[in-house]
């Protein structure tokens, strides 16, 4: 482990843990602490409380949790409609010049109603159009309702736009 001090006198920087892999010799960080709280794991400047990197070509890597459970928890205390978490996916894209951090889908699940009574959904997003300008998809409501193309189904399934069924062959 190493720290990098940037300030005089100050233990400012970042907690930093390295290692080798086979016969390479170059110490490549392998987590990283921030002065500001943020975790990188495979990258040495997270951007988030917890970033996760993993540069194995057209796919990421695997991220496992081994007999436990993943919360994501949003801790504003607020009476508001829509408040949750998000899991976003992310990449980088090339705009002819350079490359640029791009979200192209997310998933989120929060609150259905103004009141803090527990009632959920949970909605599913893509990116069809300018760099980071998610469009929700389809919505799985509190009552179990599911929409696409409509934040508010109103039946069990309710889909707004042309939609096809074909019989298998």
């Amino acid at each position: 482990a190493s720290t990098d001090g940037q300030g005089s006198g100050h233990a400012y920087g970042a907690l930093k843990f390295s290692g080798v892999s086979g016969s390479d010799t170059t110490l490549d960080d392998v987590l990283v602490l921030n002065y500001n709280g943020n975790v990188g794991i495979g990258t040495a400047s997270p951007d988030a409380k917890l970033q996760v990197e993993h540069n194995g070509g057209h796919t990421s890597g695997t991220v496992q949790l081994a007999e436990s459970s993943f919360d994501l928890y949003n801790p504003l205390a607020a009476n508001t409609d829509e408040k949750g978490s998000v899991i976003t996916f992310s990449d980088n894209y090339y705009d002819g010049t350079s490359y640029h951090r791009t979200t192209r889908a997310g998933i989120k699940g929060g609150t259905d109603i103004v009141g803090n009574d527990a009632r959920g959904f949970l909605s599913f997003f893509t990116n069809s159009s300018s760099a980071n300008t998610l469009n929700e998809r389809m919505r799985l409501t509190n009552d179990g309702k599911v929409g696409i193309g409509t934040t508010a189904p109103g039946r069990t399934l309710d889909i707004i736009g042309d939609f096809g069924v074909k019989k298998g062959s």
